[in-house]
């Protein structure tokens, strides 16, 4: 019998991942050690208050869906993330407040159109900046780590 590795999610980690990529993680203990790298970065994660104020921004947390991307760098343990929202089109891209609530809210729409919400456990980006030069050199060729670094 498999045993999986629901105990493994720590309560705050509990309220970030997604009940659909939640029900598949949960019956399989391959899962463990990536489970608890998460843990550790949730738990690290800056408060709320000091995202705005960051030259570079920690990629704490990265949702996607299709084209979509919510890179999260900070949150309050409660209802708030501060983060940047990728929605394919780089102009109206922008830094935003997320409601947790919210973003989790749109998995169900999403899986009506065969499409999930999914928590990247293997994100290999350390800034948000980095990740959105990765995204779109040129848009984003502001965020070349060189330039940031002053």
């Amino acid at each position: 019998m498999k045993r999986g590795c629901s105990g493994l999610f720590s309560g705050l980690l509990l309220k970030l991942v997604p009940k659909r990529q939640f029900a598949t993680m949960s019956k399989n203990s391959a899962w463990s050690d990536v489970i608890w790298k998460m843990n550790e970065k949730v738990y690290k994660m800056p408060d709320i208050t000091e995202a705005e104020y960051m030259k570079r921004h920690p990629l704490v947390l990265h949702y996607f869906s299709g084209f979509l991307d919510w890179y999260i760098c900070a949150w309050d343990k409660e209802d708030r993330f501060f983060g940047y929202v990728a929605c394919g089109y780089p102009e109206r891209d922008a830094w935003r407040y997320i409601n947790r609530k919210e973003l989790l809210a749109v998995e169900p729409v999403l899986a009506r159109h065969g499409d999930s919400l999914n928590l990247d456990f293997y994100c290999r980006h350390e800034t948000i900046e980095d990740a959105l030069y990765a995204r779109d050199n040129k848009y984003f060729a502001r965020y070349k780590k060189e330039e940031c670094d002053d």
